[in-house]
């Protein structure tokens, strides 16, 4: 028996995604023949072909397993240990021997590195182990023991699968077989049961009749554990579900002590995952319980931000940009925006919009450090604050700077309180509506407004909280023409940031996220309609989107669930904004 562990180094990232495009491995040159006494020397037949030992081809069986072993702050698996099982039988090459006929594994593992995607990317392990040194070198797979070969990978390998990369650097362990004596008569006789996997994973299906398969020393049953399913709801709680809220079952062929066990599970309607464990058990009263995580076509997960601000928060002495009065040019620094947790040069909002420059995409602003009030500061940095009690909540605050007695102090000032969560939007296939593909970027870095484009729905997008809502009739929005409007938007999207305080404790360690850009017209509408209305909730996704219209890429998109009280963008001349960003 032989066990291959590949662990990715920290460069190296697998992904469910990637390895689904294309992923395997194939055997060369495997001993499939074996003699009572020595082996090796076998003659090769009229053919030049060895009867001996055989090669396949790139394909993935059970025995290609992919394990979790890093997980994000929302509970996301991130990177994948690779493991890989084979049977074989024992041989020995001669060191010339074992250059050109010795037994080796090609996998095709597409990685990222370093933040670069390697879809066509091989490497070849040799597994038998080399014994001896110089003009002695020989290598062995001897009978009755078990290879443990463990892998490190720290860089891509190579395109041609005809010519992979060979790894150098495996750490080999052995063990023997253990010889155990069984009593095979009466009551002695063997119990055992063994399922091959203990979590598997259904996407966008509701009939998984290959993944899982049993060995029993008698025939079993399957059954829902007994509340165990639930799924994750807008807020981020757990909602249990009761055995008779579901339907969900496995089962196995009457009778049988081995082969595939079928589950079904009707797919989840409300864009959560849907999480559950099977218990298989036999007559015997042995058993093993299954994870299952399933995967609709559309599903959404949430994290909760700290704060925000925009990228352009810092003195600058070129581009024509203004700074209010209560801005300390004299002493800015000019090096990094000012943030939740750096103050630097006091900047925390747009005072006012002092030209826009559609044709070349540019806006002039006039800077402050002060809160909006009297028509200016139409986007401002936002901070969470506490919970509401008995709600979901939480207070979201404006913070800002004031300066007293030569002394600079940061200060909150209640904005709203609202839900302030981000929510994270998965898809896997197109439909007549929309096309699977990252939206492009113009040459200024903006979500490209072509109608090509609008028509393309990221596969991963997360939409912006609360922390990044602007007052669209602030700062001269208000009268401004809608081409104006798009490049402002634009611009602030490129520009925003939005921290998140890994812990949710309002402290380090953070991620900071700037990747920010407008939607397209196609993302807006899918938004639009998994979002719920005013008065009816949806399980996965608050009501983000309560203007009556909202500002793609390519334009103002009505929004058919808009909130009908709410007349503060009753025209398209009035858009509000979303910003999003690729979450790959």
């Amino acid at each position: 028996k032989v066990k291959i562990t590949i662990t990715p180094g920290d460069d190296v990232t697998f992904t469910k995604e990637l390895m689904a495009q294309s992923s395997g491995y194939m055997v060369r040159n495997l001993p499939v023949r074996t003699t009572l006494s020595a082996e090796g020397g076998y003659p090769l037949n009229n053919q030049g072909a060895n009867p001996y030992w055989k090669s396949s081809t790139i394909s993935q069986t059970p025995y290609f397993e992919m394990i979790p072993i890093e997980w994000d702050a929302e509970g996301n698996i991130t990177n994948y240990q690779v493991k890989i099982t084979l049977y074989c039988y024992s041989h020995t090459w001669t060191k010339d021997e074992a250059f050109e006929r010795g037994t080796s594994v090609v996998v095709m593992l597409p990685m990222k590195y370093a933040g670069t995607t390697y879809i066509n990317n091989y490497y070849q392990i040799l597994f038998s182990k080399k014994e001896d040194d110089g003009d002695n070198t020989y290598h062995l797979i001897k009978r009755n023991t078990y290879y443990d070969l463990r892998i490190n990978l720290n860089a891509p390998g190579a395109e041609d699968f005809n010519e992979p990369e060979t790894i150098k650097d495996i750490v080999y362990f052995t063990a023997p077989w253990e010889k155990v004596d069984l009593d095979v008569t009466g009551e002695n006789t063997v119990k055992y049961l063994k399922v091959n996997k203990k979590k598997i994973y259904m996407y966008n299906v509701s009939d998984d009749d290959s993944s899982l398969y049993f060995s029993s020393s008698s025939p079993v049953s399957v059954e829902l554990v007994p509340g165990s399913a639930y799924y994750y709801n807008k807020y981020n709680q757990k909602i249990t579900l009761g055995n008779n809220a579901v339907n969900i079952y496995g089962s196995t062929e009457a009778g049988s002590t081995s082969g595939n066990i079928s589950v079904h599970s009707d797919i989840p309607t409300n864009n959560t995952i849907l999480y559950f464990q099977l218990k298989v058990t036999n007559q015997e009263g042995l058993s093993e319980t299954i994870d299952v995580e399933q995967y609709p076509l559309i599903y959404i997960t949430n994290n909760l931000p700290w704060y925000s601000y925009r990228d352009d928060y810092y003195h600058r002495t070129t581009g024509g940009h203004k700074w209010n009065g209560n801005v300390a040019t004299s002493t800015a620094s000019g090096d990094s925006p000012t943030t939740y947790q750096y103050d630097g040069d006091h900047i925390v909002s747009i005072h006012t919009i002092d030209n826009v420059d559609v044709e070349n995409k540019t806006v002039k602003y006039t800077y402050t450090s002060a809160t909006p009030g009297n028509n200016t500061g139409w986007t401002v940095s936002k901070v969470r604050g506490n919970k509401e009690s008995n709600s979901e909540n939480y207070a979201i605050k404006y913070y800002y700077f004031t300066y007293r007695n030569r002394r600079w102090t940061k200060n909150e000032t209640d904005c709203e309180t609202h839900n302030v969560r981000n929510y994270h939007v998965r898809m896997m296939a197109s439909s007549g509506d929309y096309t699977l593909g990252r939206p492009a970027l113009d040459e200024y870095g903006y979500t490209a407004g072509d109608a090509d484009n609008a028509k393309l729905v990221s596969p991963s997008f997360v939409i912006a909280s609360r922390l990044g809502a602007v007052l669209s009739n602030y700062s001269g929005l208000s009268g401004m023409s809608n081409d104006k409007k798009l490049v402002v938007f634009a611009d602030h999207c490129k520009n925003y940031v939005e921290v998140d305080d890994v812990n949710d404790d309002k402290k380090a360690p953070v991620i900071v996220y700037d990747n920010w850009r407008l939607p397209t017209e196609a993302e807006l509408k899918i938004i639009m309609q998994i979002q719920g209305t005013k008065n009816t909730d949806a399980d996965a996704i608050d009501y983000l989107l309560n203007g009556r219209y909202y500002m793609s890429a390519s334009g103002p998109i009505f929004n058919e669930k808009y909130d009908t009280t709410n007349s503060g963008t009753a025209t398209n001349d009035n858009a509000a904004i979303r910003c999003v960003r690729d979450a790959f």
